[in-house]
């Protein structure tokens, strides 16, 4: 399980624990997976969250940074 944390300045969006987190940056489609290695990136259109049951979270978003470190994410948008 790794932590996320998605937000903007007026509102916090979601805080808990996933499996996996899926974005969309210039280069395509990713994942975040538990352990990941450092990271940052530009995102944008969606945010899935798989929290291991059988619906996925998903959030529209316009744009945002997202950061990973030390198997926690960290998602700013509207930046």
């Amino acid at each position: 399980m790794i932590a996320v944390s998605i937000r903007s300045l007026k509102k916090s969006y979601f805080d808990g624990e996933a499996i996996t987190l899926t974005s969309l940056n210039d280069t395509g489609e990713f994942d975040i997976l538990s352990e990941h290695a450092n990271f940052i990136s530009l995102i944008r259109n969606y945010i899935i969250i798989d929290k291991g049951i059988k619906s996925e979270q998903k959030f529209v978003i316009s744009n945002g940074i997202l950061r990973v470190k030390e198997n926690r994410v960290e998602v700013f948008l509207e930046v």
